[in-house]
């Protein structure tokens, strides 16, 4: 570890030093009551948890987590890592009457108020609210999730995932295969209507990168397409604003085993596989 002078304050813990910090559990020795949100890199933090839920135990028996995300930024670090949960449980009070007033204008919010709200948006599709009285116990708020629970895994989403999605993030990322003629892009087109997925051929990917004045533009001009290339072209594809936020349909890759390998480890990669076979 570097060598760091303790007349000189604030302190500056380096990133690559986090992992180590909580898994043996000495930054909660130096962490203060005054936290301030934001000074560690959400990027960072986003790493740091999905390293966590890849664990063994983790991933075979599940994870609950809380008090993370905090911010969007955070929620949509985590999304673009992966980290997924199947369901999103909101804590709430009951919402009151609204009262009748003579002012058109909505009341201010404070800022936690207004990045609450952008934290439910990011996770609407999983989005589960629990209302909870002041006045209730602890035993009664745990019922009330086990049933919010219960209900979302048996299908009772809100808007068009209205589905039972048992172990499944609620952003599909379909991947849909099939011979050649069985009519891909056409059910590809009828996914996407039905569950506002943003439907990519490859094919299409493929002609817009090529026209493109960046790296990926210029290699193809000059030395054509290859596997890495292939890659390249899909992942910086998914990682964009409207497929991390509405999941996607891919038709025309892969088409290789190389191409499955990348497709597997990218950063997003898909949770459903269709399989279209012609009649």
């Amino acid at each position: 570890m570097t060598e760091t002078d303790a007349t000189k304050q604030p302190l500056q813990i380096p990133d690559r030093f986090i992992p180590y910090l909580e898994k043996y559990r000495i930054y909660k020795l130096f962490k203060s009551d005054n936290y301030v949100p934001g000074c560690i890199s959400p990027v960072r933090m986003a790493e740091v948890t999905k390293s966590l839920t890849m664990t063994n135990q983790v991933a075979q028996s599940g994870w609950l987590m809380f008090d993370h995300p905090c911010t969007l930024r955070e929620a949509r670090c985590l999304q673009q890592l992966g980290v997924l949960p199947t369901m999103t449980l909101v804590l709430t009070p009951p919402p009151p009457h609204a009262p009748r007033t003579d002012h058109p204008h909505t009341a201010r919010r404070s800022f936690f108020d207004q990045d609450f709200e952008a934290l439910k948006f990011a996770y609407k599709a999983t989005l589960k609210e629990i209302y909870v009285n002041p006045d209730e116990d602890t035993k009664c708020i745990e019922m009330k999730c086990v049933r919010g629970i219960r209900a979302a895994a048996a299908g009772a989403h809100a808007g068009a995932r209205s589905l039972a999605t048992v172990g499944a993030p609620g952003n599909y990322r379909v991947l849909l295969l099939g011979p050649r003629g069985c009519g891909r892009r056409l059910h590809a087109k009828a996914l996407s209507d039905r569950f506002g997925l943003v439907h990519l051929h490859f094919n299409d990917l493929y002609n817009e990168a090529k026209e493109g004045d960046d790296e990926i533009g210029e290699k193809l001009r000059n030395f054509g397409i290859s596997t890495r290339l292939k890659a390249d072209i899909v992942r910086r594809r998914l990682a964009k604003k409207d497929c991390i936020d509405n999941g996607w349909v891919l038709t025309g890759f892969p088409t290789s085993g190389a191409d499955f390998e990348n497709l597997d480890n990218m950063p997003t990669p898909p949770n459903r596989f269709v399989i279209s076979i012609s009649t």
